[in-house]
């Protein structure tokens, strides 16, 4: 991944909108961002990280909402724009963070795009614009997490360290996040809750094994093998075939047992069966008999019912004639009553219908009348209608007065209110001008106060570099006796070395001949053994020696640098060693001034704030005056137009009140309703009686004529009624009423006289039957003795028969138990070797082994080998061959876990010692050593990833001067493989040293600015 192009929009300290171009550093692929504390270069860092996974580039940057800009204005909304290029492919993300603006609840304006820049244009790359799914799509072009990019792309400011010096707890976080190794700490818990499953299941299966036995000692107590305390399933096994073996035996006799008793008790009940059949037949032959005596008694009876229903059939068959005559007779007699009652009532109507006729002529002549006084009550309501009018018009009037009063009340009060406003308005300006042209010193005092701050860093460094000066001299001292002692045994060691050399030649000396070294043919002072031996190993010594100047070199370097440093500083700044007391006293009365500078600009930002809604308001009022004032005048002319109606109507109007002329329009409305009232009454009565009267007159000649005819027909039912009295055989009408029964009666009499004839012919019949079936037939024994007989029979059988039942049921649960202990010992079986098998993989996951070493654990160690491997090529050109990098073998106490410690090897000690007891510089290059190494090994083992840019974030203040200059080296070493490396650093020298440069430039408002420069 390599950044093209970052556009912050409302971030961290860019108030509104800053793009860098990553384009115009050319060819340049590594280049250093500068800038004061504060300015906002870490904020870059954070706007990458920002864009490609949505979070801040350091642990303590993790909250989003951190990022936005204090000086943005409340519509612009926190933006991030990265476009990169991966691959040979050129991808734009956009990510715009929502946020609460002013009089909302909620935040607004989220909003995301992910898109590939082609020749065509630009092609989304996800369906949807959501988190989840861009987040996925980058993850998959970059190719790593966000932990792994802060660990092995961009190193934040203070955290690419923490993986040096961090516990082995701390190291397996870390590199379980980079190298994805947690799925083995799930296979390692998916095993565990396996095999605890499996111990649940062995616990459950003793379990039912348990029972099983208890329910196999309850069928068979007399097995000794279930009351034992450890059983196995094979003895029980055993013991429930032998068990079930005799019990099938016993069922056998018992069945045989159960069939006997069961043969005798069908025998013994069928003689039982035969003795209640003969005793039931005969008592049911004497209450036959007993019922024939009770039928023949009632026969004389049942002759006279058969005389009375014959009577009564004749009568039934003219009832219908007796019916009619007397329905005739009722009719005619209400006919007559009718016709009678109908003449009185028309002779009645006729005088009520002279009269009304007479009162109607009389009261339709007073018609003229009536229709004067109807023009009357009209003229009269007209007048009303006038005089309510003038009312309403006076009472309209008096509301308007009042208005008019109540607009000229508002106007005044509105324009006191606009000038009592503008004045407040005028006072909060001055005193925001006044108050403002105080505070704009408020920068130039902070930046003053921030001068002073370095000076006194300045001067408490110098201290401090002054006490580091005494300590390097005394180092140096030190270093350089030790020196002086290796030279001085190095030296010894040297000339006993010759000494023995010359020994070994002196042995082969004679006078006159050469010597093989001078050629000389005299030896006149030939070598004699010295009285001091050669003390130690040469090689030791020669090593210590070399040690011993390597030491004092390296602490007199120290020294000269603190020297150039002391001098330096003399040289510059020699004014503020005497006078830091005085400096930090102006600091001081700095700090108090800005705290008043600082009380005046929020008093004026108060001014503002209380200004801005009031300047609103005193608009809105203005804005309102000259509607008021239209109201006003509205309301004035309808008053004055209203006031000439009002004059105009009370110069039409006559002396008399509007009372009055309601009084006696009431009156006459009251005289005309009560004669209109009269003739309407008296018109309706008399339309009512000519009715009635026209109706009575046809309804009297009608009823007559109907009185004839029922008449006539009256006499003809009598001549018929005789006639069918004589065919019937009835003397008189009395007789006819004697015989008549209710139609209910005679169907029950005839119904009481079928029962009596069947219940004779069937009581006669069966008596005949029995009769002949007894024939022959004797009594055999005693039927309560047989009763008996068959009980005693029965219960014998039932016992048996239980007897049978319980042994089946033992054999039935014997055999279920069987199945169950054959099915467990197949289950307990499968469940152990599952254990033993889950157990072993566990235990090896898990580091139950003499080194204490997890299957991850194992993984991670193998990582951190090859991430070391890969720092020590860079670390010992760092460190000019001293330091490498090894993986500890301590052990850990308390049982923990070890092998992800590291330990460095002092080449120059020739000893491993923990990586925590490295100088600060010395720890610089051991972590960014540590990092390039990282990003080595991730690059080769993930075939997909292309590292192609490098982030780090300060370290390099700590380094000396030849430590600086091979980091720089170490760093254009790395650019040269076509990586972008990007650094921020305080440090001058590095600065100087790298020709492209990011400038972040911060302004006295606290808002920041970058540009490119190239030298």
């Amino acid at each position: 991944m390599r950044p093209l192009h970052l556009k912050m929009t409302a971030f961290g300290p860019y108030r509104e909108q800053e793009t860098i171009e990553f384009s115009e550093l050319g060819g340049h692929t590594l280049f250093v961002i500068a800038g004061p504390t504060g300015a906002g270069k870490t904020s870059i860092f954070d706007a990458l990280s920002f864009a490609l996974f949505g979070t801040g580039s350091g642990e303590d940057r993790q909250d989003t909402r951190m990022l936005r800009s204090d000086f943005a204005p409340d519509d612009l909304h926190t933006a991030v724009e990265l476009t990169f290029e991966v691959r040979g492919r050129t991808i734009r993300i956009y990510r715009q963070m929502a946020h609460i603006k002013a009089g909302n609840k909620t935040a607004t304006g989220e909003k995301y795009e992910l898109v590939e820049i082609t020749e065509e244009g630009e092609i989304p790359l996800v369906e949807r614009y959501t988190i989840r799914e861009i987040n996925a799509k980058l993850m998959e072009l970059v190719g790593m997490t966000a932990d792994q990019f802060h660990q092995i792309v961009m190193l934040p400011q203070g955290e690419f360290r923490k993986f040096l010096t961090s516990s082995t707890d701390q190291k397996e976080v870390i590199l379980r996040k980079l190298f994805r190794t947690e799925r083995f700490q799930k296979m390692t818990d998916y095993l565990r809750e396996k095999r605890q499953h499996l111990v649940d299941v062995s616990a459950q299966h003793r379990a039912v094994q348990s029972t099983l036995v208890s329910q196999a000692a309850g069928l068979f107590p007399e097995e000794p093998i279930f009351m034992q305390q450890e059983v196995n399933l094979y003895q029980i096994e055993t013991a429930l075939q032998k068990g079930m073996d005799e019990t099938t035996a016993q069922h056998a006799t018992s069945r045989q047992q159960e069939e006997n008793a069961w043969n005798l008790f069908q025998s013994e009940q069928k003689k039982l069966q035969q003795l209640e059949w003969l005793a039931a037949k005969q008592a049911r032959l004497q209450d036959l008999l007993k019922k024939h005596e009770t039928l023949t008694n009632q026969q004389p009876l049942m002759k006279k019912v058969q005389v009375r229903i014959e009577a009564a059939v004749r009568a039934a068959a003219i009832s219908h004639i007796h019916g009619m005559k007397q329905k005739a007779s009722k009719e005619l007699l209400e006919k007559r009553t009718h016709v009678e009652t109908l003449r009185q009532k028309l002779a009645q109507t006729t005088d009520t219908f002279t009269k009304l006729e007479e009162e109607f002529q009389e009261l339709k002549n007073q018609e003229p009348a009536r229709q004067a006084l109807r023009q009357q009550i009209e003229r009269l309501n007209e007048r009303i209608g006038q005089l309510e009018k003038l009312e309403h018009l006076m009472k309209q009037e008096q509301e308007l007065a009042t208005t008019v009063s109540e607009k000229q009340a508002e106007h005044k009060k509105l324009q006191q209110t606009v000038e009592h406003k503008e004045q407040r308005l005028q006072h909060l300006l001055d005193q925001y001008q006044e108050l403002h042209s105080e505070s704009n010193a408020l920068p130039e005092v902070k930046a003053a106060y921030q001068f002073l701050g370095e000076q006194i860093r300045l001067v408490d460094r110098y201290n401090e570099q002054m006490m580091e000066r005494k300590t390097a001299q005394e180092k140096v001292e030190r270093a350089t006796a030790a020196k002086q002692q290796a030279h001085h045994d190095w030296q010894a060691f040297q000339a006993e070395q010759a000494n023995q050399l010359a020994l070994q030649l002196v042995g082969h000396l004679h006078d006159g001949k050469a010597c093989p070294v001078c050629g000389s043919i005299e030896h006149p002072d030939p070598a004699r053994p010295t009285t001091t031996a050669g003390n130690g190993d040469g090689r030791a010594l020669e090593q210590k020696l070399e040690q011993a100047k390597a030491q004092e070199l390296r602490f007199t370097l120290e020294m000269e640098r603190l020297d150039q440093d002391l001098t330096n500083f003399q040289a510059n700044h020699s004014e503020l060693v005497d006078s830091r007391e005085q400096v930090v006293l102006e600091q001081e009365q700095k700090a108090q001034q800005i705290q008043v500078l600082e009380n005046k600009r929020q008093q004026a930002e108060a001014c503002i704030k209380e200004g801005k809604p009031l300047r609103q308001e005193v608009n809105d009022l203005k804005k309102a005056l000259p509607e008021k004032e239209h109201q006003l005048a509205t309301v004035m002319q309808q008053w004055q137009q209203l006031q000439g109606q009002l004059v105009a109507l009370q110069e039409s109007q006559d002396g008399a009140s509007l009372q009055e002329t309601k009084q006696l329009s009431a009156s006459k409305t009251a005289e005309l309703n009560e004669q209109l009232t009269r003739w309407q009454q008296t018109e309706r009565s008399y339309g009512e009686v000519r009715d009635a009267y026209q109706s009575l007159t046809q309804q009297v000649s009608w009823e007559t004529e109907q009185l004839k005819r029922v008449e006539a027909e009256g006499t003809q039912l009598e001549t018929d009624w005789e006639q069918a009295l004589a065919e019937q055989h009835f003397q008189t009408e009395d007789d006819y009423r004697q015989a008549v029964l209710p139609t209910g009666d005679i169907s029950r009499y005839q119904k009481e006289l079928r029962d009596y004839e069947q219940q004779v012919q069937q009581v006669t019949t069966e008596r005949q039957l029995l009769e002949n079936e007894l024939e022959g037939y004797k009594e055999d024994g005693s039927l309560e003795v047989q009763k008996g007989l068959v009980s005693q029979v029965k219960t014998q059988w039932e016992t048996y028969k239980q007897e049978t039942q319980q042994l089946a049921n033992k054999l039935q649960t014997a055999n279920r138990l069987v199945v169950q202990f054959v099915e467990l010992k197949e289950r307990v079986g499968d469940t152990e070797n599952k254990l033993a098998t889950t157990t072993a993989l566990y235990d090896a996951l898990r580091g139950q082994n003499a080194k204490k070493l997890s299957f991850e654990r194992y993984m991670l160690v193998a990582y951190l080998e090859q991430i070391t491997e890969a720092a020590n090529q860079r670390l010992e050109s760092l460190s000019g061959g001293q330091f490498r990098l090894v993986r500890s073998e301590r052990q850990e106490s308390h049982g923990k876990q070890s092998g992800l410690q590291l330990d460095v090897y002092d080449g120059y000690t020739g000893q491993f010692r923990d990586v925590k007891s490295l100088s600060g510089g010395e720890k610089f290059h051991a972590s960014l050593s540590l990092a390039l190494g990282m990003a080595d090994v991730m690059q080769e083992m993930n075939g997909g990833i292309q590292i192609d840019t490098m982030f780090i974030d300060e370290g390099f203040g700590s380094l000396d001067e030849e430590s600086l200059q091979k980091a720089i080296d170490a760093l254009v070493q790395l650019q040269r493989t076509g990586r972008l490396i990007g650094v921020i650093s305080h440090v001058k020298e590095l600065q100087a040293a790298i020709p492209a440069k990011l400038k972040v430039h911060k302004s006295a408002s606290g808002t920041s600015s970058t540009r490119f420069e190239i030298s």
